[in-house]
């Protein structure tokens, strides 16, 4: 039974139904975040996200946009609540999948 059950959930993980939170230790459906409509990031929040998303840790990424690593935590936090998300794990697939990360041309 925990068998067909961890399958199952690793076969909707992959097929992006369900997310992994390592930080909360937890898995939830993805349609379980209230997402906003409209949702509109900063060009340092962009950065930030951008950073997140090479692999960057927090100190990285500060050192890169010229902040302090406690600047970079509140970004990521400011991120989380405008997606509406569990985690910065969600809000980073939320973002991407959305396309929010992508470089602007002019």
């Amino acid at each position: 039974m925990a068998k067909s059950l961890l399958l199952k959930n690793v076969i909707s993980v992959d097929k992006g139904v369900l997310m992994i939170d390592t930080t909360n230790n937890c898995i939830f459906e993805l349609t379980d975040i209230d997402c906003p409509d409209n949702i509109r990031l900063s060009p340092q929040e962009k950065r930030v996200m951008r950073g997140l998303a090479k692999g960057m840790n927090n100190e990285q990424i500060a050192l890169m946009l010229h902040v302090s690593p406690r600047t970079v935590t509140t970004y990521r936090e400011k991120v989380r609540r405008k997606c509406g998300c569990p985690s910065i794990e969600a809000a980073m697939y939320l973002v991407t999948s959305l396309g929010l990360l992508e470089e602007e041309r002019e």
